[in-house]
């Protein structure tokens, strides 16, 4: 499940750099007003940086308790691996 939720995220991050050559390009064509350009880049900047700002904090708890979980399991293993004696 995280694979896909950080592939999503990447995937909205490139689409937005996308989005923004393009408007880039548009402006260097003359197609765009300039003072349009910068509004509608600072929106799609914003709008990005809301979603990972949210999605990493929702992530960030994920992993915290994922790596809670796989040091208890370490820990576990450890404990078993001191009661294996020694290969003669």
């Amino acid at each position: 499940m995280k694979t896909a939720i950080y592939e999503s995220l990447s995937a909205i991050n490139q689409a937005t750099d996308q989005i923004i050559q393009h408007i880039a390009k548009l402006l260097a064509l003359g197609i765009v007003h300039p003072n349009i350009a910068e509004f509608r880049t600072s929106g799609l900047e914003e709008i990005r940086a809301h979603i990972n700002h949210h999605i990493t904090i929702d992530l960030s708890d994920v992993e915290r308790d994922d790596a809670a979980k796989f040091e208890d399991q370490k820990l576990e293993i450890e404990e078993r691996l001191k009661n294996i004696p020694p290969a003669s």
